[in-house]
C-alpha cells in the first residue's frame, strides 16, 4: 500500500451528512413498510401521527448505526461514501463506545432532533471546523478514529 493509500483523509461533513442521510431514510422506509403491512388506513394521517412515524424511524436508525458500527466498523450509508469508525488499533468499537458515540453527535451536533436547536448546532458545528477544530466527538480524547477510504 502506498503512502497516499494508507493517509487518513477527514471525510467533511457534507459527506458525513450524506451518510446520516441514507441510514436515516432507509429507517424511515422500513418504518413505514412495517406500518403499511400492519395497518390499511396509512394515507389519513395527521401531522402527529406524521411527527411520530419520523421519531420512530430515527430511533431506528440509532439503535442501527449503534450496533452496525460496533459489529462492522461502518453503517450502509458510511459505506457508501467511504467513512469507517474504527478504534485506535484499527479494531472495531465496543456497543458502550459506539452508543457513547452516537449519542455524543445527536446531542453535540444535532442538538436531540429539537428544530431550532439543531440548524444553530450544526451551524456552529460548521464553523468551528471551517476553523480547523476537529468535532466533539472526533476529538483527540476519544477511543475511535474516522477513516476516509477513497473508492478505486
Amino acid at each position: 500500500m502506498s503512502r497516499r493509500e494508507n493517509e487518513r483523509i477527514s471525510p467533511g461533513l457534507v459527506r458525513r451528512g450524506c451518510a446520516r442521510l441514507v441510514d436515516c431514510s432507509m429507517a424511515l422506509i422500513l418504518w413505514c413498510s412495517v406500518v403499511c403491512l400492519l395497518t390499511s388506513d396509512t394515507v389519513n394521517k395527521n401531522l402527529g401521527m406524521v411527527l411520530c412515524d419520523l421519531t420512530i424511524a430515527v430511533f431506528i436508525a440509532c439503535l442501527y448505526e449503534v450496533f452496525s458500527i460496533a459489529w462492522t466498523g461502518t453503517t450502509l450509508g458510511k459505506r457508501l461514501f467511504g467513512i469507517y469508525v474504527l478504534h485506535h488499533d484499527r479494531g472495531r468499537l465496543s456497543i458502550s463506545a459506539s452508543f457513547a458515540r452516537t449519542y455524543a453527535i445527536w446531542r453535540m451536533a444535532l442538538g436531540y432532533g429539537i428544530p431550532f436547536l439543531r440548524f444553530v448546532r450544526l451551524d456552529r458545528l460548521r464553523h468551528e471546523v471551517a476553523r480547523g477544530v476537529a468535532p466533539p466527538w472526533d476529538g483527540e480524547e476519544t477511543d475511535w478514529v474516522i477513516e476516509w477510504r477513497r473508492s478505486r
